[in-house]
């Protein structure tokens, strides 16, 4: 029996991505429209925001440890948290969690063995504080080449930005 995946949310964008991959991969691994039972929770990105902007990683853990708890009551084998900047904050909360994490980058990394380049691609999204306020800045690198294919910056977080990255790239 397929288990609990419980994915802890921070953007939107991130959660939906998650959520949609598990769902195609699933199907594609146990059979058509068929795939492992998911939870999500997440705070809003203004909490995580509220933190991230004073470089509070233990108001980040926090509000990450919160939502395992909750996943945890909703039955989660495991979590999930597919947005790169709270990983910042791992550390913090993985000895506490009542449930086991799968690290993303960790299993991309141990997943792939790339022999040529543009086989396999990887992608993060992140912000940047500069004097004027906050930047995000979406990157897409080549595993093989292990150099950045595509990249763009904007002041607002939205789709925008990775679609701009991937034009880049291609």
């Amino acid at each position: 029996m397929a288990q609990h995946i419980g994915i802890v949310a921070c953007s939107a964008e991130g959660a939906a991505l998650c959520y949609r991959t598990i769902a195609i991969e699933g199907a594609t691994l146990v059979g058509r429209h068929d795939h492992p039972e998911v939870s999500l929770h997440n705070h809003s990105l203004a909490q995580y925001m509220h933190f991230i902007e004073k470089n509070d990683w233990v108001g980040v853990s926090e509000l990450m440890l919160s939502s395992a708890e909750k996943l945890a009551r909703a039955g989660a084998d495991f979590l999930i948290c597919p947005d790169n900047t709270i990983h910042q904050a791992f550390d913090l909360i993985e000895y506490r969690s009542p449930r086991p994490w799968l690290h993303i980058a960790g299993e991309v990394a141990r997943e792939f063995e790339v022999s040529a380049p543009n086989q396999v691609w990887v992608s993060d999204l992140t912000y940047l504080r500069t004097q004027t306020g906050f930047v995000y800045l979406a990157v897409i690198l080549d595993l093989f080449a292990r150099r950045v294919v595509g990249w763009a910056v904007s002041r607002s977080l939205d789709a925008g930005i990775a679609v701009e990255a991937l034009r880049r790239a291609l």
